[in-house]
């Protein structure tokens, strides 16, 4: 489980600044960068290795850090977020803008038959009372 840098300092998406502002872009895009080495240093060692890279990594699926950085050239890692029909995607709302934060990529050899879920339990009750245990919504990855 990852969690890369945090957001804090970020402007909305769709807010009064524009371009927004995504804090914490470069450590994020060191650490997917040092994940995708990682990643890649193993698969070239285990030709078929099974790897998943998964947890909140504090940014968007169009990111340069999720769309170039952590998959790679050629890429090592796939994410499973198209699996999810795009109006679901979303793990996180931050001043009602809903946003994926956390994403599940693997290695090819684990994409086949790997199935991606979604469980709003968190972004869309943003008001409620009393502590819980995140305000992100959980993934669920099954591999058959």
């Amino acid at each position: 489980d990852n969690h890369l840098s945090s957001r804090f300092g970020s402007t909305p998406v769709f807010g009064a600044v524009q371009p927004f502002v995504q804090a914490g872009e470069r450590k994020r895009a060191a650490q997917a960068d040092a994940l995708r080495g990682y990643v890649a240093h193993l698969v070239a060692r285990l030709p078929g290795a099974r790897v998943a890279v998964v947890g909140d990594m504090n940014t968007f699926e169009f990111s340069d850090e999720l769309v170039r950085l952590l998959p790679g050239t050629p890429p090592v890692l796939v994410p499973l977020s198209p699996l999810v029909p795009a109006a679901e995607r979303y793990t996180y709302n931050f001043e009602g803008n809903s946003q994926t934060l956390d994403h599940v990529f693997v290695s090819p050899a684990l994409r086949p038959g790997a199935e991606l879920d979604i469980v709003h339990i968190n972004a869309d009750f943003p008001a409620r009372p009393g502590p819980a245990a995140s305000d992100h919504d959980p993934v669920v990855a099954r591999f058959r």
